[in-house]
């Protein structure tokens, strides 16, 4: 599984939306989630592009404190990202992007 729903709780509690255009979204991330660094790893969020069909780059900005997303629009729609902060939604999400996961290479 590439994120768990818990991990998944952890990033909607501690993510708001900064921006968004079809094909790339912005978040800030609440400094907070330091506190969970036991259960989750933002470098790991961070290589969801070498993981996740559909995620081209993910870029976290650790002075600005935000994580910038360049995905695929015909794999991954808007709504996707609107899910995301829903912590009702975490294990579909979870389910979802296991669903998307890239093949070895």
């Amino acid at each position: 599984m590439i994120l768990s729903a818990q991990q998944i709780k952890i990033l909607a509690k501690h993510l708001s939306l900064a921006h968004h255009i079809k094909g790339r979204v912005r978040f800030k991330v609440d400094p907070k989630i330091q506190h969970y660094s036991d259960q989750f790893d933002l470098e790991v969020f961070c290589s969801l592009d070498k993981k996740v069909e559909g995620i081209k780059s993910v870029n976290l900005n650790k002075i600005a404190r935000s994580i910038t997303i360049e995905y695929n629009p015909a794999i991954l729609s808007q709504e996707f990202w609107f899910r995301l902060l829903d912590e009702n939604r975490c294990d579909e999400l979870s389910m979802e992007l296991a669903n998307l996961t890239k093949e070895e290479e």
